[in-house]
């Protein structure tokens, strides 16, 4: 039944009961048994929806099997989000499911290209109608523009939301459309053609606006603006001071026309140009003078988008003629500087509202690659290989960025023959060419002609003229190396990886991947493509190795070849690497559309370049990243993160090389990156962004933004209170680990006897033990409690709020203490066994460790006596103990919990669960042997005392330095 869940058919049953909660205010379990008492009458109805409904349904599994399905995709879609006043949207807006209107249309295209699950298109509905009811149509009396900000992720699809909302907008009347696309023409292009594809003139007439004209088919005075016609015209403005200053004056061109236009702005990584800065970085190799002039720029581009949501006449000017609705929508996936730019009126700061995109099940994101090191839900993919360098403590002459670093030197000299590329890199390169083979493998298998290029980035540096130079040295290694040689590098790199991360580490890695799809990866692994052996693939190196590296050619149209195709790309470089044919050749990043010359259905790119690979630029098929850059700006980081996104087809290819100090830099990112998440979907179910700012973590090591994206910047206002903490990550250094083993055991000697009645065969519970204890043990021992979060700040702020507080339980929590040896018996509890984690660059012997999740999930109970246990409903007792739940019924067992917690006389106890963690813990899963899972055994010097502290939440709050936020204006008056 599931791998029916992405037909088409089926939706027929989401609307239908979509409208049964929506008009009926159904419940799920009403849902579940289509309003009826039994299953007998159930059958009877299912039964009869045969005739009128596409129906799959052997039995009665089946159909509980789909309400289940339905119940996850419902809930993936539900994001927390800011409504505004009701007067400025309807709240009831919903798009009609006929074939004729725009929204239904795009949705159809986006079904026949199937480039996007049909899971994922009914989630993107559902977020484009949150928004759609969030703006301003004109139709009621209006207070000003609308401003909001829609969060999603790198490289996840943004353009199909936006697409999506402007789709649902033409349906219910909003004629002008203002897509501001960045900085770069060659992406603006690539948007406005993508969404002239995209969105076809179904029940509205998309006009495109090639080119801003006051004479003409589009000129303001033609406009058909009047209620009822059905034109709907789009602009797509670069963000550079002259076009939108031509912008303005063709918005204000004709003033009976202005006042007519229900608009809506799009600002495309608006993190990116828009922002009020105040001085600029040299980028892309800018000289002095150019950053000068880049800065002025930036600043007049944030007044000229500002004078055009504003209304105003000039750019200069505080005259004002209103539009009929106006409405300025960000989108970005790197939302810091939007964030903590500025808040006043006069500013683009999302006043009204804040969306978090949902993350489709299919998206390989910071938390699926790097780990979840909040939740715990996921140890990270084994896809991350080291590029070593001096700052881990290799040898010299093992630096791979030193070797970079020569290729550099060597070509600005001049120098004929350059050196050879660093190990790590021809590793990459290696596994480049082994994807390539295997993707062209599978095209010939299925005699499949449509173009599906496949990709790898080089990375290092944002100065252009090291981008030359590097794709030089590749070239002259690739073309040199033997084909002997080759083939024994291409097969010692293909055993390695593919050892390390199998089809099976995959699935135990990401169970829940593609599950909206129909997936189960545990009941059938092989819905994902396993790898073909090396011998399977040898046939397609040789032939891809024969052939000499090129750019893409160009005479009349462009051409591409079957052999490796470099590109660089960045801002300013546009010569070929190295002429050696005598063609006109084309250096920069095109791939092949219909009528270019591609003798491959598998055309392969290696793309070196700088920022634009880090901005708009999606990079298809990308299979393999070399990354060495260093980077310490949260927002810069996560936009070089061209290997997130969608990998359907081809999941287990993907790899990425890096420094150490990157992976760790991109965990830390993964954290912040969450936190804020959260944050916004906790924080605006009673405020709006204009009464209190989103909360954005400060992590050592890392700047959110530049600091003139952080003009408004303030210490935000944040507790501990509701914390729930807990060691992860570990030093083994045994001297550390065994004095954290000897203070803990001096710690519970001193608290006493424990109280007798609380006591089992897994857990000793001592009460109103005195802050001043704790402190004393936290001050004493080596423990980290959040990337984040030192002991020492934890302290300072409890000691602040102690008086909220009473005294707090200590819990010393393990396995059943019976029948084990005395050497797995700590004071009276069984040690807890926890294995390390192996994503990213971490390996078996790495001093620096984490054990993922800590805490085990029944330690909140410990100290709640039995009776009150005995006492709950079956139902209640059976909800505790369910191991995967809803969201609705989290929401239940929070009511439980407190309502435990508040009968226990726990409401305002604070509680620090203690761990042993013994050395010698395996991991409970084998792979292949133990090789290419995501965790090992821990294999420590000593034991680890790990901590959980749960603190009582409270409503007072007190400042310490850990998130930053935007300081909000004033309203006078």
């Amino acid at each position: 039944m599931k791998k029916q869940y992405e037909d088409e058919r089926l939706q027929s049953w989401v609307i239908l009961l979509n409208k049964k909660i929506r008009r009926r205010g159904w419940t799920m379990d009403q849902v579940r048994m289509l309003g009826r008492d039994s299953e007998d009458d159930l059958l009877d109805v299912l039964e009869a929806y045969d005739e009128d409904v596409y129906y799959p349904f052997d039995n009665l599994d089946d159909w509980y099997d789909f309400v289940d399905y339905y119940q996850e995709q419902r809930e993936q879609t539900i994001e927390a989000r800011i409504i505004r006043d009701s007067e400025r949207g309807t709240g009831d807006r919903t798009v009609s499911e006929l074939p004729n209107k725009p929204w239904h249309a795009f949705r159809e295209g986006l079904i026949d290209r199937k480039e996007i699950p049909i899971s994922s298109i009914e989630q993107m509905k559902a977020s484009s109608e949150d928004v759609l009811n969030l703006l301003a149509d004109g139709s009621n009396d209006d207070h000003g523009p609308v401003r909001g900000l829609v969060m999603g992720n790198v490289q996840s699809g943004k353009t199909a939301n936006m697409e999506s909302l402007m789709a649902m907008t033409a349906e219910f009347g909003w004629n002008v459309y203002i897509i501001l696309t960045g900085t770069i023409e060659s992406l603006r292009i690539q948007t406005e053609e993508r969404m002239h594809r995209d969105l076809p003139s179904k029940g509205v007439g998309w006009q495109f606006i090639p080119r801003i004209s006051f004479n003409g088919a589009f000129a303001p005075s033609s406009l058909k603006l009047r209620k009822g016609d059905s034109d709907r015209y789009v602009i797509t403005c670069l963000k550079n001071s002259s076009r939108l200053k031509t912008l303005l004056r063709w918005l204000n061109y004709d003033q009976s026309k202005k006042q007519m236009m229900r608009v809506l702005i799009i600002d495309d990584e608006s993190d990116q140009a828009s922002l009020n800065t105040k001085k600029m970085n040299l980028q892309d190799g800018m000289t002095e003078d150019e950053a000068e002039e880049a800065e002025q720029e930036r600043t007049r581009i944030n007044k000229e988008i500002m004078a055009i949501v504003n209304g105003n006449m000039s750019v200069d000017s505080s005259e004002q003629t209103s539009y009929l609705a106006m409405n300025y929508v960000c989108y970005t996936a790197t939302p810091y500087g939007n964030f903590l730019n500025e808040s006043g009126d006069e500013s683009l700061y999302p006043k009204d509202f804040i969306k978090v995109l949902p993350m489709a099940d299919t998206y390989f994101g910071p938390q699926q690659i790097f780990g979840d090191p909040v939740n715990g839900t996921s140890d990270g993919l084994r896809i991350i290989n080291e590029i070593p360098d001096q700052s881990t403590g290799v040898p010299e002459e093992q630096d791979d960025v030193k070797r970079i670093e020569e290729i550099y030197d060597a070509w600005k000299a001049g120098d004929a023959a350059l050196p050879t590329p660093p190990q790590s890199m021809q590793d990459a390169i290696a596994w480049f060419c082994n994807c390539v083979a295997i993707r062209r493998r599978e095209a010939e298998a299925r005699h499949d002609k449509k173009i599906r290029p496949v990709s790898m980035m080089v990375h290092h540096s944002m100065k252009t003229d090291y981008h030359a130079g590097i794709a030089k040295a590749i070239r002259q290694w690739f073309d040199a190396i033997p084909e002997s040689t080759f083939l024994q590098l291409c097969e010692r790199v293909y055993q390695e990886q593919t050892e390390k991360f199998t089809r099976e580490t995959f699935c135990s890695s990401w169970p829940g991947y593609g599950r909206a799809c129909g997936y189960d990866l545990l009941e059938t692994p092989e819905d994902i493509i396993d790898y073909p052996s090396f011998e399977e693939i040898r046939g397609q190196l040789i032939d891809f190795k024969k052939r000499k590296t090129t750019h893409i050619l160009f005479d009349q149209k462009l051409s591409y070849s079957r052999g490796l195709i470099l590109c660089v790309d960045n801002s300013r470089n546009q010569q070929v690497v190295e002429d050696t044919t005598g063609d006109i050749s084309q250096v920069r990043l095109i791939y092949p559309h219909s009528g270019d010359e591609c003798p491959t259905p598998v055309p392969a790119f290696l793309v070196v370049g700088g920022n634009t690979l880090a901005r708009g630029l999606t990079l298809q098929g990308l299979v393999c990243s070399y990354f060495s850059r260093t980077v310490h700006q949260a927002d810069t980081l996560m936009q070089m993160g061209r290997w997130f996104g969608y990998r359907r087809g081809y999941e287990l290819l993907p790899r990425i090389w890096m420094t150490r100090n990157a992976a760790d830099m991109f965990e830390k990112l993964t954290e912040i990156d969450i936190r804020l998440r959260e944050d916004i979907r906790d924080r605006y179910l009673s405020y709006t962004p204009e009464q209190c700012g989103p909360a954005i973590r400060n992590l050592p090591g890392i700047a959110l933004t530049a600091r003139n994206k952080m003009q408004g910047a303030d210490t935000a206002e944040m507790s501990f209170a509701g914390a729930h903490l807990q060691t992860q990550e570990f030093e083994d250094i045994p001297s550390v680990l065994e004095r954290n083993i000897d203070e803990m055991d001096a710690f519970l000697r001193n608290l006493g006897a424990p109280e007798n009645f609380l006591t089992t065969s897994h857990s000793r519970v001592w009460t109103g033990v005195p802050f001043a204890d704790i402190s004393g043990l936290l001050s004493r021992s080596s423990y980290k409690l959040t990337r984040q979060t030192s002991t020492a700040v934890f302290c300072e702020w409890f000691r602040q709020m102690a008086s909220q507080f009473d005294d707090w339980d200590v819990i010393l929590y393990g396995t059943n203490a019976v029948n084990l040896p005395k050497s797995d018996v700590w004071n009276g509890v069984g040690k807890v066994k926890r294995s390390r984690k192996l994503s990213g660059v971490r390996t078996e012997h790495s001093q620096n460790l984490s054990i993922g999740v800590l805490s085990d999930p029944n330690a909140w109970r410990a100290d709640i006596p039995l009776y009150l246990f005995e006492n709950l409903s079956i139902e209640d007792k059976a909800l505790l103990d369910k191991a995967k739940i809803t969201r609705s019924e989290k929401e239940r067992i929070a009511e439980i919990k407190k309502k435990l917690l508040d009968d226990a006389g726990k409401k305002n106890t604070p509680r620090m669960v203690v761990y042993r963690v013994d050395k010698n813990s395996k991991v409970r899963t084998q792979v292949n042997g133990g090789r290419g899972t995501s965790r090992c055994d821990l294999n420590t010097s000593a034991d680890l005392i790990g901590l959980e502290l749960m603190i009582p939440g409270q409503l007072e709050n007190k400042n310490y330095v850990a998130a930053v936020s935007i300081r909000i204006s004033e309203k006078e008056g």
